[in-house]
């Protein structure tokens, strides 16, 4: 699986070749405001994947004969694992900043 870059060596890449261009005080404010702007970015990205009806858990349904209740049970399961497990992580990324 690929690492997602920090924040910080992200904002390295994106203003080092401005480094000896501007003046200092001018560089730090521009990284600092670039890490600011990509951290936000981020933690909204990272939020709207956590809040998505994409991992809202499955209610078990009685309906239907014994044969596909199971298997369908059986997947509902699968899923509110699976999709507890992404909240989990995307809580820990969240917090991680």
């Amino acid at each position: 699986m690929t690492k997602i870059p920090s924040v910080e060596d992200y904002s390295i890449d994106i203003t080092s070749d401005l480094a000896g261009v501007l003046p200092s005080g001018l560089y730090d404010k521009l990284e600092e405001r670039t890490i600011k702007g990509l951290t936000e970015q981020r933690l909204a990205l990272l939020t709207e994947l956590r809040d998505s009806e994409l991992l809202e858990e499955k209610e078990y349904s009685d309906e239907g004969d014994k044969q596909s209740m199971k298997h369908r049970n059986h997947n509902e399961l699968g899923h509110n694992t699976l999709a507890r497990n992404i909240k989990a992580h995307l809580d820990e990324l969240i917090k991680a900043k």
